[in-house]
Formats: C-alpha cells, sequence, structure tokens
C-alpha cells in the first residue's frame, strides 16, 4: 500500500505525467491526499470528501466526484428547505397557543420542536461561495510588457535566449517548464529585479505589477488574518465599488471565524492563502503569480480561477496545475530544449496536445499528393502469421475496400478538422464558466472524436498494407 500526502506539490507537469502512469498501473492499495485535480481524474478510483467534520465517499473518478457532490448538496439544500418551509407553515398555529391535550396536538408540537433542534449549527452551513472580485489598479497603457531578444544565463547554464514577447489587453500567459528550466529567473527578469545578460525589457509607464513569489515567509505571526491581509486598510478598492476585507475574505472561502485568528496558528495551506489573499487585496493591473496553487484547497483554487478569468488586467502565471491552467489561461509560454522559449495561444490542454514529442510508431499519414504515386512505392513485407502453421497467403483488395482506400484520406481530415474545433472550443476559458452545463458533453465529443481520428488511421494502415503486398 501507498500512502502519499501531497505527491504533486513542486513537481513539474511532465513528472506529474509520468507519475500518474505509474500509480494507474500500481498494483497494490493507495491512499492519496491531493488537490490536483487531473491527477485525481486520471488515478482514483474513489475519492472521499471531508466536508464540515464528515466524511463522503463517492465511486468513480474526479469527474464522477463532481457529478456526485452536486447531487447530495442539492439533496442537502432541498431537505434545509423543506425543513424551513414546514417551521414557516407550522409558526402561526404555534403562536395562537394550540391546546397540547390532544394527542395529534403533541404530535404536531413535538414535530415542530424536532424541525428547529434540526437547524445546523454553524460549523455545519456550508460557506457562502461569493464570486472573487479583484482591484484591477489603473487602467493598462497601449505598452504593458515587451522582451526584445532578451537572454538570461546562470552560472554556466542557459536559462533563455533570444526571447521576444509582447503582452497584450487580457492576456493571461501560463508558463510551464521543468523544474530549475528558469521559470521564476524569467518572472524576476520580467520585473526588472534581475538584469537580462542581452536584450531589452520594457514595462509600460502605466503597468503596476503585483508579484506573488514562491518564497513566502514575510507573513508577521503576530497579526490577525484580518489585520495581516488588510495591512491597515479596513476596505478593498474594487471597479464597482469598496469592499470590507472580511467580505474580501469571504470570496478566498475563509471562515468569519478565520479572520480573528492569529497568522501564528495557522497551518501552511491556510498561510499561503492569508499571502495570496494579501496579495490580491493590494492589486494591480499586472499579477505575477509564481506557483499561487501550491497547498491551496478546492474551494479557494476556484475562487481564484473565477477571480482570474473575469480579471481586467493581465497576468502572467508559473503554475504546475493543469486544471488550473486550463481554466485560467489565454496561452503557454513553454521552456523547450536550449533556452528555446515557444508561445501556445490557448489553454494548457491545447498546449499538451501540440507540444514537441517523440513521433508515435505508427507510419506517416498518406498525403494525397502520393496517392498517384502508390504502386511505385515498395512493398511493404507482408505480416507473418504462422499461428495455423504457414504464412497467410497475400490478397487483392475487394473492389468496395479500395473504394473505401481512396476516400480514406479525406476522412482522417475530416475527423481531424472535428478534433480541432473542439479543441479550440474547449481552449476557451470562458466556456467553462459560461456554459458549464455543456462541457462534460464537449469533452465526451472531444474524445469520441480522437478515438475516430486511431479509427481511421488504423483501417487506412490495413487497407495500405493489403494493397501494397498484394500480386501485382
Amino acid at each position: 500500500m501507498l500512502a502519499l500526502d501531497e505527491p504533486t506539490n513542486h513537481l513539474d507537469a511532465t513528472t506529474v505525467e509520468w507519475l500518474e502512469t505509474r500509480l494507474a498501473r500500481w498494483p497494490g492499495a493507495l491512499i492519496v491526499v491531493t488537490h490536483d485535480r487531473y491527477f485525481l481524474d486520471r488515478v482514483a478510483t474513489r475519492i472521499l470528501e471531508v466536508d464540515r467534520g464528515k466524511v463522503y465517499a463517492y465511486d468513480g473518478d474526479y469527474a464522477e466526484f463532481l457529478l456526485q457532490q452536486a447531487d447530495r448538496l442539492s439533496a442537502e439544500a432541498e431537505a434545509e428547505y423543506q425543513r424551513v418551509s414546514f417551521i414557516r407553515r407550522e409558526i402561526d398555529w404555534i403562536r395562537r397557543g394550540p391546546p397540547a391535550r390532544t394527542t395529534k396536538a403533541k404530535a404536531r408540537i413535538d414535530r415542530f420542536d424536532a424541525a428547529i433542534a434540526a437547524a445546523p449549527a454553524a460549523d455545519d452551513k456550508r460557506p457562502d461561495t461569493a464570486a472573487l472580485r479583484l482591484p484591477s489598479g489603473p487602467r493598462l497603457g497601449s505598452t504593458i510588457v515587451e522582451l526584445r531578444r532578451v537572454t538570461k544565463s546562470l552560472g554556466d547554464k542557459l536559462l533563455f535566449r533570444d526571447l521576444t514577447l509582447v503582452m497584450k489587453p487580457g492576456d493571461r500567459i501560463g508558463i510551464v517548464g521543468p523544474n530549475g528550466a528558469g521559470k521564476t529567473t524569467l518572472l524576476r527578469t520580467l520585473l526588472g529585479l534581475t538584469a537580462p545578460d542581452a536584450g531589452e525589457v520594457i514595462l509600460g509607464v502605466n503597468t503596476r505589477p503585483a508579484y506573488f513569489e514562491q518564497g513566502r515567509s514575510d507573513l508577521r505571526d503576530e497579526l490577525t488574518v484580518l489585520e495581516e491581509v488588510g495591512d491597515g486598510y479596513d476596505y478593498v478598492d474594487l471597479p464597482d465599488g469598496k469592499l470590507h476585507v472580511k467580505s474580501f475574505l469571504r470570496m478566498l472561502a475563509f471562515p468569519d471565524s478565520v479572520a480573528d485568528t492569529k497568522v501564528g496558528q495557522l497551518s501552511g495551506g491556510e498561510r499561503n492563502r492569508v499571502q495570496l489573499a494579501r496579495l490580491l487585496r493590494r492589486g494591480g493591473n499586472l499579477l505575477v503569480l509564481d506557483e499561487p496553487t501550491n497547498d491551496l484547497d478546492l474551494p479557494t483554487l476556484g475562487a481564484l480561477e473565477d477571480g482570474l478569468t473575469h480579471f481586467a488586467g493581465c497576468a502572467l502565471i508559473v503554475s504546475h496545475d493543469r486544471w488550473f491552467l486550463d481554466r485560467v489561461v489565454t496561452a503557454i509560454l513553454a521552456f523547450e530544449d536550449h533556452g528555446k522559449l515557444t508561445l501556445y495561444e490557448g489553454s494548457y490542454s491545447f498546449y499538451a496536445e501540440r507540444r514537441p514529442r517523440p513521433a508515435p510508431d505508427r507510419g506517416s499519414r498518406p498525403d494525397r499528393a502520393d496517392r498517384a504515386d502508390r504502386d511505385a512505392r515498395p512493398p511493404r513485407e507482408p505480416r507473418d502469421d504462422r499461428a495455423a502453421g504457414k504464412a497467410a497467403a497475400p490478397r487483392k483488395l475487394t473492389f468496395k475496400e479500395a473504394r473505401e482506400l481512396d476516400g480514406i484520406e479525406d476522412a482522417i481530415a475530416a475527423a481531424e478538422d472535428r478534433v480541432t474545433t473542439l479543441e479550440a472550443t474547449l481552449s476557451d476559458p470562458t466556456v467553462f464558466k459560461d456554459r458549464p452545463t455543456q462541457v462534460a458533453a464537449l469533452i465526451a465529443d472531444l474524445d469520441a472524436a480522437r478515438a475516430d481520428v486511431e479509427r481511421l488511421f488504423t483501417r487506412w494502415q490495413e487497407l495500405d498494407t493489403i494493397h501494397k503486398a498484394s500480386p501485382r
């Protein structure tokens, strides 16, 4: 049995994907504490949720958990609605002082008393979820951030070379790469905290960065959470008006009871949330976040994702949380080999489909220009089938199979176009906010479209092999 506590924290995405593959094949039992939602989706077969002092069990992966959790919370809300409705109906009768001498009257009063007693205590109530709104700072100018052929090395190690980048209004760029590739150094170079070896960094005159660093040790333990986050201010300036700091903390899923707790009494994850809340309260029109999701619980992650998706400024985010990147970013800046960085427009999943990787060993796709030359190619060796004691004799394509082979290239192209269209739809972060009920169907359609491409490739290989091996 393996027991792992937050195994994906501080791991880069490639290592997490390797770990997922190994654990999915693990023959023994596995218990994992994690907030990595893609990890749960690909590894977990059963999920335990701790909610308000109770443990709830759900069979299936993270996607199935979300559906079952929604059903549970809906039933819970319906039961509370029915309890409150019953009290409202009965309270007038109780106020009239009914005689309690009859058995029916006593039973009715007992039911009323039981409904009152069943009211959830403060700790039993699920915290209200409010949409996180972030202060956006001053309006951005025509120049936000520009990098012009920037190069940076650390000792003898080249981190990035000739990097050119121009941020546009509304950009939320996720930065990914292996541990030690230079992601934090890139952020510090961009902010002017570290000088580049070559090239030029231009920060717009109206650009006001707010930097969330990985090393977050400057909290004051003697202050309360409210005092630390407020930092002398009672209100947060939002685009639509002022908001009290305590209400701002509620948006980040802080219970009211935590607001007056000393920072020194908090857990590591809670301290991380306080640091994030303090930075977001200060505001800025360019958020620069270095691993903001480490140690955050799922409610806080959801609130942060929602706030960033509707943020009026720009953001640069270093993160290995693939679900978070899929929800938030509009592009991925990826560290690749030999100091090269490449910008991929779209979500993390869109990037993952297109990042450089070894070519799959399934043969090359047929090219339309090669159709006329098919007979001129050297024939592939026929498959050696000795299950029956002798090799299978080559055969010719039937008329129907020949027609199928002639049209299969167009079918593959159409199937790939379908995949591209669905990927483009799912790469838009607003889809998850504005059309949440359609996301599951879109993902299922994408999986089916990809399977269709694989099926067509396999069928093309079968028919092409028969064609090449058939007697002339």
